[in-house]
């Protein structure tokens, strides 16, 4: 990666401003799955026969428990790749300030 030039810097805001609200979106979905996560492994455990031990195995293996942990899983992957690309843009920003800063300094 290069250092950043002032189109670079345009496309880091362009793309901070532009992914706010798929940012906020995702970090929604993803508390969303985690509850119905919850949710699923507790009606399978109420669902179940048996002793509480064996409810509990019977809860977290029920079908509908996996399926919530594969949207939970795809809601965080979602969420955290949103996360590192807005992270990028914004160390994009962060060496273009210090590369002028130092510019304006007569460093470089």
């Amino acid at each position: 990666m290069s250092l950043p030039d002032e189109k670079q810097v345009e496309r880091a805001l362009r793309y901070l401003e532009e992914s706010e609200e798929a940012y906020a979106r995702a970090i929604a979905k993803r508390e969303a799955t985690e509850g119905a996560a919850k949710v699923a492994r507790e009606v399978g455990f109420l669902e179940a026969d048996g002793t509480v031990a064996e409810r509990a195995a019977k809860a977290v293996t029920a079908a509908a428990y996996r399926d919530a942990l594969g949207a939970l899983e795809d809601a965080v992957f979602g969420a955290e790749l949103l996360k590192a690309k807005r992270a990028r843009a914004m160390v994009t920003l962060d060496v273009w300030r210090s590369l002028n800063s130092n510019r304006r300094a007569g460093i470089v």
